[in-house]
């Protein structure tokens, strides 16, 4: 015989509320998953997002999110903008007859090879911004989410180190002027070159001539970049329209000189890296090109 207390009833009610339950769940657990990756953020925060938002509105719950990153981001920024950022990577990016390189420091090497911080260079790097003058609060990031110092604040608040956009220079070439980059160590993504250090050099073709331009402008990156002490011509020189007649004397001049010292530290007198039997000059002047001006930058550098 059995007491009633040791019955459980069951109705097609509770079945259905049990269903829907689990159904809820599901689709709780999915979408947090899906915030999770979309977002990097805490679980907590993003659970704390869902509920304010529901399942349904991702963009909103992303949205608040980042805004609460930001918001905490700066908070422990300003606790450790003090901490010195001796560490993190140079990265270029280049677009027909413009170029940007930019640096970013963070406190440790473990932090600067890590996802979360090249993922913050390549969002920093604006591969169409080229104005002489760059104010960081108006200056958006590439995803056009925020602005450059709230992503910084916001990193800062995931990895809880000191960052410090250190350099950013903007190059606008003459159009008949082919830009090149490099990087060492290899160190970015796909999209983006990154290393220690970087170099970007402008040739001109003066000549006809059968090996590619782009490869001997990636040869004398390399070179650049292996080459620590190398004079550096003023990245202004680039952006010149009514000099153009004090330009060609310039550049005949130094042509006379190139053959002088090789050991000198002018980039032209040096001997080439990977034909040490010439000058760069000469190597450059063989395949009928010049070297207009070039730029080289490496990590921590004033």
């Amino acid at each position: 015989m059995f007491e009633n207390n040791s019955i459980k009833y069951i109705s097609s009610t509770s079945r259905q509320r049990s269903m829907h339950s689990r159904y809820i769940w599901k689709l709780l657990k999915f979408a947090l998953k899906t915030l999770r990756k979309r977002t990097g953020y805490s679980y907590v925060n993003c659970r704390k997002a869902l509920l304010e938002f529901g399942a349904n509105r991702l963009e909103d719950a992303e949205k608040w999110l980042h805004n609460l990153a930001v918001k905490e981001g700066w908070m422990k920024a300003t606790k450790l903008s003090d901490r010195k950022a001796i560490n993190g990577l140079i990265s270029i990016a280049i677009e027909d007859n413009k170029a940007v390189l930019v640096e970013v420091n963070c406190e440790t090497d473990f932090v600067a090879r890590s996802e979360i911080f090249k993922s913050l260079e390549s969002f920093v790097l604006p591969e169409r911004l080229l104005p002489i003058k760059i104010e960081l609060d108006k200056l958006y990031s590439e995803n056009k989410k925020m602005t450059i110092n709230d992503l910084l604040a916001n990193t800062v608040g995931k990895i809880g180190e000191n960052i410090v956009l250190k350099k950013v220079y903007g190059i606008v070439a003459d159009p008949d002027i082919m830009l090149s980059g490099y990087t060492h160590p290899k160190e970015g993504t796909k999209e983006v070159n990154m290393g220690r250090f970087a170099s970007i050099v402008g040739l001109r073709r003066f000549a006809p001539g059968d090996f590619p331009l782009k490869t001997i402008g990636e040869q004398i990156c390399q070179h650049i970049v292996g080459m620590k002490y190398v004079y550096l011509f003023s990245l202004h020189f680039f952006r010149r329209e009514k000099q153009e007649a004090s330009q060609a004397s310039h550049l005949e001049e130094i042509d006379t000189t190139t053959q002088l010292d090789e050991k000198e530290t002018s980039l032209l007198r040096q001997s080439f890296m990977l034909c040490p039997s010439q000058s760069v000059y000469e190597y450059v002047n063989s395949h009928g090109a010049k070297i207009i001006d070039f730029v080289r930058a490496e990590l921590g550098e004033e």
